[in-house]
């Protein structure tokens, strides 16, 4: 039997179940953070249920790793998440709940003024297509001072909001 044959047990391997074209196009990654393929989009796959439970951790919700460990999970082309430029954090997190659960996102509100409930359904597809990130390549201009901005890594961000 030669030891090229392919795995019988492969069609059963997780798959990707849709592809993401990132908002940041890739751009600010430090090197070696995003294998990012020629198609400019990465593959999502769905949570596992390690995944599931990594984000029932109270204190790795708290301190950003349990985002971290379900991103990279999910998203393998993101070597490190902590490097990721924020702006791609709201579509990689919406394209992950979209892979596992479907693009139907069911969600109850209440008036805080007469207490009314109201059941609502959001469509995750759509707003995946809305999330656009800020223009980072024109520089801002103050006197004759010209600033170059760029997003700021999750790693920093999660520091900022502790």
């Amino acid at each position: 039997m030669s030891s090229l044959s392919a795995n019988p047990l492969s069609k059963h391997f997780r798959q990707p179940v849709l592809y993401l074209k990132l908002p940041s196009n890739g751009r600010w990654y430090q090197e070696g953070s995003l294998d990012l393929p020629v198609t400019g989009e990465i593959p999502v796959f769905a949570m596992t249920a390690r995944d599931e439970i990594t984000f029932k951790t109270p204190d790795a919700l708290m301190n950003g790793a349990s985002t971290i460990q379900v991103i990279e999970s999910c998203c393998p082309s993101i070597k490190n998440a902590w490097k990721m430029p924020a702006v791609d954090l709201d579509a990689v997190l919406i394209a992950i709940r979209l892979a596992t659960y479907g693009k139907e996102l069911e969600f109850t509100g209440v008036c805080p003024s007469c207490g009314t409930k109201s059941e609502k359904v959001l469509d995750l597809s759509a707003m995946l297509d809305r999330v656009v990130p800020a223009n980072w390549t024109t520089p801002v201009q103050i006197d004759s001072m010209e600033i170059i901005l760029k997003p700021q890594s999750y790693e920093d961000f999660n520091k900022t909001i502790k």
